[in-house]
This record gives structure tokens, sequence and C-alpha cells, in this order.
């Protein structure tokens, strides 16, 4: 924190970090939270009424980009069980100075809520919020919007390479939602983006509790190395004479170096967790962008004795020179992987190995070169961990280098207006 204010103002972060508190007052501050919902509103602290349009704002700093999201929700219950779900969310932009959040809703599609999410694991990421205020706006002209959107976090491209970026739209409206189109307004410019199957941002009609996935490519451009732009997904659709709108909050990193797209590989492991739930345990948490949720080896049917590995399957050949690895960023030492081997095939079943070593006990991406090669598999082998424990666990793993042939796409297809 940079404790601007007295008696604290004598810190030596000041300038560098969050304030405590902002503007000398009580503040609501988090921080090393969990992924997942922290805060959230309930009827009986702030009751939206269905129907009326209110606008949401407060003032914040943070500090770490990508990690921290203002949601809007809702609940409902049915057969004896309440359920809960984001209907929006925006990913809030970094701000060591103060910075205002203001956003319209709709109340509606259950009990309303607001509140913040927690998207990453980076360690050290503050937030403190303030000046919370809900203004009622009055009677809406449209019904809420209960579908919703969403975006992948944690997503690396590499300038010049197509890669592959999957959004979801799904339906929780009470009856089907029409003529759905998904866009991505404010894709800074000079990016291409493409999907992957002709007209695949578009849908006739999705059925309630259905989701959908649209497979984009984009395209960086040169000179964007470094960077993290943001910009929105939406979907618009028809649905009770009505046309309606959700967004989500979008945000890319570019890599200094060529990487293969993790949605472009799918991933096996020799070993997984299957009662600790989606975060800790599937394999294919190692693709996910997301350094909270882990892959991790059996540890309640059965303890399998290393080695143990992970194998990647491209989208095709690729010219590879690097691996990298990310271990678990919380939840105790098991799993963190020491001695390794990383091994390339052709077809799946013929290995060769072409790097070896001990990494080490570090919150960050540990990346292992290796002379450049033509691969369609890879597979990372670990042989012991650092604790001698029999597990293993990773919270990411990538690929250094750049597809044989660069993927191909169509231009998104517009969605014909006026239909409801």
């Amino acid at each position: 924190w940079k404790n601007t204010y007295s008696p604290y103002d004598s810190g030596a972060l000041k300038g560098k970090a969050v304030d405590d508190v902002l503007a000398g007052r009580h503040s609501l501050k988090s921080h090393a939270e969990n992924t997942g919902l922290v805060h959230r509103t309930t009827p009986a602290t702030v009751p939206f009424e269905e129907g009326r349009t209110y606008r949401v704002s407060f003032s914040y700093q943070t500090n770490i980009e990508g990690q921290w999201a203002w949601v809007t929700g809702a609940d409902r219950v049915a057969d004896g069980k309440t359920t809960s779900r984001d209907i929006t969310r925006d990913v809030l932009e970094p701000a060591l100075d103060t910075a205002a959040y203001s956003r319209e809703i709709v109340a509606g599609c259950g009990d309303t809520w607001v509140g913040l999410r927690k998207l990453g694991s980076a360690r050290g990421a503050d937030l403190v919020i303030d000046d919370f205020t809900v203004t009622d706006l009055g009677v809406a002209e449209t019904g809420a919007a209960c579908a919703a959107v969403t975006a992948p976090n944690g997503v690396e491209l590499s300038p010049g390479v197509p890669g592959e970026y999957v959004t979801a739209f799904t339906n929780h409206e009470s009856a089907d939602a029409v003529n759905v189109g998904i866009a991505l307004p404010g894709l800074p410019e000079g990016w291409k983006a493409e999907v992957k199957e002709k007209n695949g941002n578009l849908f006739e009609s999705v059925e309630p509790g259905a989701t959908v996935r649209t497979a984009w490519l984009l395209t960086p451009p040169a000179g964007t190395t470094d960077t993290s732009p943001v910009w929105k997904v939406t979907a618009t659709y028809a649905h009770g004479g009505d046309t309606k709108t959700v967004s989500a909050g979008a945000r890319v990193s570019v890599t200094d170096e060529p990487v293969l797209s993790p949605g472009s590989m799918t991933a096996t492991a020799d070993s997984e967790n299957t009662s600790s739930g989606p975060g800790e345990g599937p394999v294919s948490n190692v693709l996910d962008g997301d350094a909270g949720t882990i892959w991790h080896t059996d540890y309640t049917a059965s303890q399998a004795p290393y080695p143990h590995w992970v194998t990647l399957k491209f989208g095709g050949a690729a010219d590879i020179d690097g691996f990298g690895y990310l271990g678990r960023q919380s939840g105790g030492p098991n799993g963190r992987v020491a001695d390794y081997e990383v091994a390339v095939s052709d077809d799946g079943k013929d290995w060769t190995t072409v790097v070896g070593g001990t990494l080490e006990d570090v919150p960050r991406t540990q990346r292992v070169s290796f002379d450049r090669v033509r691969a369609s598999y890879v597979r990372f082998t670990a042989l012991n961990a650092l604790n001698r424990q029999p597990y293993a666990a990773a919270a990411e793993v990538r690929v250094y280098g750049v597809p044989v042939e660069l993927p191909t796409g169509y231009p998104p297809g517009e969605r014909p207006a006026g239909t409801r």
C-alpha cells in the first residue's frame, strides 16, 4: 500500500501500490483473496426491484490487471434449491490512483445482486472500494436481459499468429433466445478477428439453459508485444418481443515470443484427481488460462507413484523450441515438480526426449529451452516432487513455437437487424 493519508503517509511504497483507504475514510479492502465470488449484495441489504433500472457506481484502486471483475447476478429458487449465476461481468482496470466505475442494470431474472469476483491468482493482488452507490433510475423500457456471455481469462497470443479465443453464450431466459449474434466491439485497431466456422458467431435459436460457443481466431498486429488490450464481448438476441444485449469484459496478453494457442491443444495425463471439483484435478486446467485452477494427480482413490506425465496434442504440426511450467500458486507444496523431462512426437506413439532438468519452487512460469524441432505432440514427464511426495500438479503449461500452417477462418457474420 502507498499510505497517502496521515498518519500512515510515510510508507516506502507511496505511489507504487494501492491505498488502504480512499479519500482518508473507511474503505473495503480485498487482499490475497481466493478466486471466486468475494463480496455480493443480498435482497436484504440492497433490494433491487424487478423491471427497474439502477445505476451502480463506486470508486476503487487495484494494482494488477485481470484479477478482479464487478458482476451482476441473480438468484432463483426452484424445487427447494437456490441457484446463483453471473449475468454481466466487467473486468476492472488497474488503477493506482482512484478510478470510478459505473454501470446501469435492469433488475430481473430472479433476485438481482451485484458483487466482486476474483478472476486470477496473481500474488499481491489488492482491491480497495469506496463510495458504493446504487441509484434508482425508474421503470426500465425493456425487460431484464437474463442470458449471459463469457470470455476466456488469461489467453496468450503472439503477433502475426492467429490464436484461438472461445466465447460462450448461455440462455438463462424462460424461453428460446433467437437471432443470437456474438461480436467483439472495441477490438484494438489493427487486430484481425475471424471465426473458425462460417457464421460461427450467429445462432438461429438457443434453448433455455443451453450454452453455445464461438471459436474465434484473433491475430495481433506487429508491435503489440507485451501489451494486454481490453475490449467487450457482446451477445445480442431477441426474447419476448424485445431485443436484448449482454456483455462481458475481455482481455488477452500478447507475448514477447511465439506461443502455441492453448485453445488449439488438448491435454491428457496419467492420473487426475476427480473428487475435489473442477478447480483441482482435471488436466484440462493446464490450458484454461487460470492460474487458480490446477491439474493434480489422484490422491483419493489411489496414490499413483512417479513418474507422472501430461501430453499435449497440437491442432497440427508446429515448429517448437520451448516448454513452460507454472506450478500451483496456493494450497500447499504437494505436487510441485522437481526433476522433469520433455519429449516430442509426430504421432503420439514414438517419443524423442529433447530436454531435462530440475525446476525451482517459484511462483512464475519456468521456461525450458531446446533446439527447434517440428512436432505434433509434447509430453512433460515429472520424475519426482520437490517435497518427495508421490503427487504432481501444474497450474498452467505452455509450448513455445509457431504452427507450420497458420489457421484460417471466416469474417464474422452480421446479425440480421429487426428480427425479434
